[in-house]
Order: structure tokens, then sequence, then C-alpha cells
């Protein structure tokens, strides 16, 4: 093989055509020649895996061919075992028969999602056969370290249980689309300690219960879409130990619930977007294990309770454990659901704050959630109110619409000069409801005839 001969095989490999061609050279080439190829063909991993017709090919970091068959999850396995570092699997189809595992640590696999309608220039593994898993890293008696996971598109043709299904620590997902399982697209198992594992623009729809199921460990979800699963988009399941994390720009929608935190420690989910799901949104539940120090923040909900069942954006439930220490700040509620409800059978809703919201819709809370400075549902109002002296009258009596949400209020009067007030409530329309504040002052001096005199008031409802 002389030196253009090998150039123009490199050329051919890289422009993504003739690849058999390359693979017989390669095959048949001498040692020497072997050789010269490693030096000019850099392959951006360990070992790479590409189509050559119906097979599935993988050749190492010095063009050596370690597998070749027309079971495509085969020669993965071979090169995931053969490298125990990066294998890169160039674009294409890849029809897997049999579950891929990652049993070593520091392994890469890593693909090509750059086409949306070019098969070229996508990675793309589909099941062809019924499997628990498509790609099973670790087990529950081997934990796994360090795996990244980018680039891939996951098809689980409806006959896997779960596509990704790990049993791992510092596990990265990138990139990567999941879709069609039987269970969950992406499923992050129980195991006993410390468990890191981060998604980083992770696509994860149609399937069967979940998008994502977190059972366990210090979670990091980062532009992340879920959507029409049959379960929830996200599901956060304390299995045995309490899962906690951030979870910053999702999308989630078209779910039977949007978010689902089931026992959770030390969470923030901020610049979220929980729409069009049946139930609610959001789904805060204390069960295996307390619900404690959550933060929701710079969240919309739009469009929930699509099947009309009465589920609110947010529900909170206590089913054997209590929720403690939760903010809701920032979110916007659009009247399709009421903006919060609860379900409390077994536990207590303690220290819960939503405030600096927009609310389009009823809010229902337990007596220990505040709900403070929000938009559209008034909890606190103020005004000034002015009277007018005549030079004699000391005591005035002035009529306020708070324009609460509640007549259980608590009211501030201020004055301008030594005197004396109070304040009761008065339902001036008879409805039942309390709307007015009636104030009666009294100076100690009487203002002069003409001068206007303000009168400083603020109304705050009590939960």
């Amino acid at each position: 093989m002389n030196r253009r001969q090998l150039l123009k095989s490199l050329a051919l490999l890289s422009g993504g055509i003739a690849v058999g061609s390359l693979m017989e050279r390669v095959k048949s080439a001498s040692a020497q020649d072997r050789t010269r190829l490693s030096k000019y063909f850099r392959l951006p991993a360990d070992v790479t895996v590409f189509r050559d017709g119906d097979y599935a090919v993988a050749v190492n970091n010095k063009g050596r061919v370690i597998a070749r068959s027309d079971e495509h999850a085969e020669v993965m396995q071979t090169a995931i075992d053969t490298t125990g570092g990066k294998v890169y699997i160039k674009p294409g189809d890849y029809y897997i028969g049999r579950t891929i595992t990652i049993n070593r640590h520091g392994v890469v696999l890593e693909g090509e999602t750059r086409g949306r309608g070019d098969i070229t220039l996508r990675t793309r593994l589909i099941a062809t056969a019924s499997l628990s898993s498509l790609i099973q890293i670790g087990s529950s008696s081997s934990l796994v370290y360090d795996v990244y996971i980018r680039s891939l598109q996951l098809h689980g043709n409806n006959m896997v249980n779960n596509i990704l299904d790990a049993y791992a620590n510092g596990l990265v997902v990138e990139d990567t689309i999941t879709w069609n399982a039987k269970n969950n697209g992406i499923y992050i198992r129980r195991i006993d300690g410390a468990c890191e594992t981060k998604l980083v623009r992770v696509v994860s729809a149609n399937n069967g219960y979940n998008g994502i199921r977190i059972g366990t460990g210090d979670i990091h979800l980062t532009d992340v879409i879920t959507g029409k699963n049959g379960e929830a988009g996200v599901l956060f399941f304390a299995e045995t130990a309490v899962v906690q994390g951030l979870i910053e720009n999702l999308h989630s929608y078209g779910n039977r619930y949007g978010l689902w935190v089931d026992s959770a420690i030390n969470m923030m989910i901020t610049n979220s977007y929980l729409e069009g799901n049946n139930k609610c949104g959001l789904w805060l539940r204390a069960y295996n294990f307390p619900v404690e120090r959550v933060l929701i923040d710079n969240c919309v909900f739009w469009m929930n309770n699509q099947d009309e069942s009465g589920w609110p954006h947010i529900q909170l439930s206590c089913e054997g454990c209590d929720i403690v220490d939760f903010i809701v700040r920032g979110c916007a509620f659009d009247p399709s659901a009421d903006a919060v409800n609860y379900y409390i059978p077994q536990g207590t809703v303690q220290n819960g704050l939503i405030t600096e919201c927009i609310i389009r819709g009823p809010v229902k809370v337990p007596p220990n959630v505040k709900i403070k400075r929000c938009i559209g549902y008034a909890t606190e109002n103020s005004g000034i109110e002015t009277i007018t002296g005549d030079g004699t009258t000391t005591t005035f009596t002035i009529d306020v619409t708070h324009g609460l949400v509640s007549d259980s209020v608590v009211v501030r009067v201020t004055l301008d000069r030594p005197g004396s007030w109070r304040a009761w409530l008065v339902d001036t329309d008879a409805d039942d409801f309390k709307e007015t504040v009636r104030i009666e002052v009294t100076y100690d001096t009487a203002p002069a005839s003409g001068e206007s005199v303000p009168v400083y008031w603020e109304a705050v409802t009590v939960s």
C-alpha cells in the first residue's frame, strides 16, 4: 500500500462512505502497513465502532479490527470490554438484540446526534428483542464509577424495560435521547452510600412509566426534556437512601405527572416549565422518607390537570412522613388548575412559604404554609386615606376595602401626629365575607379647618 492509496482510504472513511473498502484494506494489510496506517489514521477514541453493510465493526486506535459481526451488540460489548476507556460509535443505526453491559470504571460511550433528519449524522441504538435494559451500567452487587454516556439516541422499540439502567457513582449522561421503553427511559438505581449523577441536555419521551427515574444519590439535571411518559416525566423515589440535588431548565410536558418528588432532601428546582400534564406539574410526596428543604424557584406551571380530575399545579402529600421547610418563589400559575393543594392522611406540612408568584387560580394550603407578596392572590394590601379637619372634630371614621383573599386579617395604622386608633372588620354587603376595614382615629388635637391629614394603613391575612 503506497502513501497515495493510504490517504485515499482515510479520505473515504472521513467522508462516511466506502467503509467496506477500507475494512478490506485494514484486514489485508501487512503488519508494516498497519503501523503506517495508525500513523495517519488518528481515531478519536480507544475503539471506534462503525457500520460496514449489515455488520458492525470495532477498530482500535492502532487500526486493528477487534470485532466484526452482524450482531451489533456483540461488537459494542467487545469494544467496551477490550478498552475500558473511550468507545466512539460512528453515526448510523445499530440493532441491539442483547443488553450491553458496562462493568468497568471510566468507560466513555460516545456517538453523534448532530443530525435531526439525516441518519448519517446521528448514532442510534435500536432494540430488536425483549430485554431488561438496552444498556446496563453496573449491578446491585457491583457498583461502577465514572461512566460517561454522550450523544446517543437509544430506542427501546417498546421491547425494553429500561433503556439505560445504572448502578453507578459519577455517571454523566449528556446530549442523549431515550424513548419507547416499556418502563423507564433512564433508571438510576438504589445503591448504598454516596451516588452522584449528572444528566445534561437529555430527552426522554414516550416511555411506559417514567422518562427518568432516580432512586438515590446527589442528582444534577440540566436542560432536560421529558414528554408523553405514562407516569412521571421525572420521578425521584427514595428507595433506601434519600435523593437530593438540583433540577434546572427542565421542560416536562404531556406526562401523567410532570415532576414527582417522592421523599427528598436539600433539593432545588429552578427555571423549569411544567405544562400540559394530565394530573399535576409537581407532586411533593412524603412517603418512605420526609421531604425537607426544597426550593421551587422561577418555574412556570401551565395547562396541567389535562384530564380534569381536579389535580393542582403543585400537590403536597404527607402519606407517612412530613414535608418540612419548602419555598415556592417567583413562579407563575395559570388558571387551568388550583395553584397548590394538599392531601395529608398521615404526617404534617411544616414551615412552607409561597412568595412573589403570579397566581391565577385558587390556592389551598395547610395552616403552616404562608402566602406572601403574590400577584393575583392578594394576602397583603396597604394605602393612604385622607381626612379633612374642621378645627373642632378630633375623631374620624374611615371605611377601607382591604381587597384580600381572606377576611382573617390583621390591620396596622400609622398616624402623622399624636393620637390613637382602632380598627375592625365589617361585612358591608351582607355576603358573609368581611371585605371592609373600619378605622376610627382620635387625635389629641383637632386638625385645623381645611387641613388634609394622611392615615397610613396596612392589612395582612393571617393563615
